[in-house]
């Protein structure tokens, strides 16, 4: 018998429990039978083996204070979460009060397996939602990839690799220290998603690069800075941007709005992700083109537009990657290739 054993509390204590479940760091949590079976096949099917009857002592290597000891392969932090997880009236253990963000990722995966261990299909679910908005999705998407990949979780595999796409061009750089986590396999398929999801941002630009799109993006940002309907034809013969509310924009408006639209399109190709700002940014050169051609006055309204133009674009492109660029297809492939059976 371990002579470091603690007993983990309340609620775990009761003392008409009628088994011991006891941690690999030597805790032991007092339960009932009934109430695991319920909640889990694999506990019920554990319960049907037959346990070794007693030897005439209270305590020995498979029972304590006479009730039925089972040993088992979790901590006692693992097993915590699963029980006040299973048990209706215990209120579950946070998983967040661990020690900052890696502890808490450590815990939730771990807590993870075993519900999918022990087929606790409703934790596992609540599991991988915790899982999904966890704060190191954001700084660390690629560990989370990762931890994905090890859970074996389609979800979370689709939501981690959205998130890495602020990281392209995926370059051993962008990568990072955390690429030694995911096996080269699955960078492959991570890398063929991102290369469709720049084609798809690509395609959604040039498709707006002529006179709808100017109308559909541009130009309404650019009636509302202008001054809404009362939008007034430029006097200046030098501007090229002439009267905002003329049925077609002049033709050399046009043909910088294609230029422009193009370049932004492969710029998105290899950022699919591109925030408006830095999308403004990586076409400085095509807006500065245009803007030497504009008064002072139509110059600042055009700029103002092109940030609205942006922002706008910066909606559509997100939801126009998420409806054609079907993570599941990666999934897939990762599944045959990732996931042997």
């Amino acid at each position: 018998m371990a002579t470091n054993v603690k007993e983990f509390g309340p609620p775990f204590d009761d003392a008409d429990a009628d088994i011991i479940l006891r941690s690999t760091d030597h805790v032991d949590f007092r339960v009932y039978r009934v109430i695991l079976s319920k909640a889990s096949p694999v506990f019920r099917d554990m319960f049907t083996f037959p346990h070794p009857g007693p030897t005439g002592k209270l305590d020995d290597d498979d029972h304590k204070d006479g009730l039925p000891l089972v040993r088992l392969p979790e901590d006692s932090a693992t097993l915590s979460m699963l029980l006040h997880a299973i048990y209706p009236f215990a209120p579950h253990a946070d998983p967040a009060h661990s020690s900052g963000a890696l502890g808490a990722l450590d815990a939730l995966t771990e807590a993870w397996l075993a519900a999918d261990k022990y087929e606790l299909d409703g934790l596992r679910s609540t599991l991988t939602a915790q899982l999904q908005t966890h704060p190191l999705m954001a700084r660390q998407p690629l560990r989370l990839f990762a931890t994905a990949y090890r859970l074996r979780s389609q979800a979370l595999l689709r939501t981690a690799a959205a998130h890495t796409l602020p990281l392209a061009p995926l370059t051993l750089a962008a990568l990072g220290r955390h690429v030694d986590l995911v096996p080269f396999i699955a960078v492959r398929h991570l890398v063929a998603y991102h290369r469709a999801c720049g084609d798809a941002a690509r395609d959604c630009v040039r498709l707006r690069a002529d006179e709808d799109g100017f109308a559909e993006v541009f130009l309404p940002g650019l009636l509302a800075c202008a001054g809404g309907g009362r939008a007034r034809v430029c006097r200046d013969s030098r501007c090229q941007l002439g009267n905002p509310r003329a049925p077609m924009p002049r033709p050399e408006t046009l043909e910088w709005w294609q230029e422009y639209m193009e370049a932004l399109g492969e710029k998105l190709s290899e950022r699919p992700a591109m925030s408006a700002t830095d999308a403004m940014q990586a076409c400085t050169s095509e807006w500065e083109v245009f803007a030497q051609k504009l008064c002072a006055r139509c110059r600042g309204f055009a700029a103002s537009a092109l940030v609205l133009a942006h922002n706008f674009l910066a909606e559509l492109l997100k939801a126009e990657i998420e409806e054609e660029v079907q993570f599941e297809h990666y999934v897939s492939h990762m599944e045959s290739s990732m996931f042997p059976r």
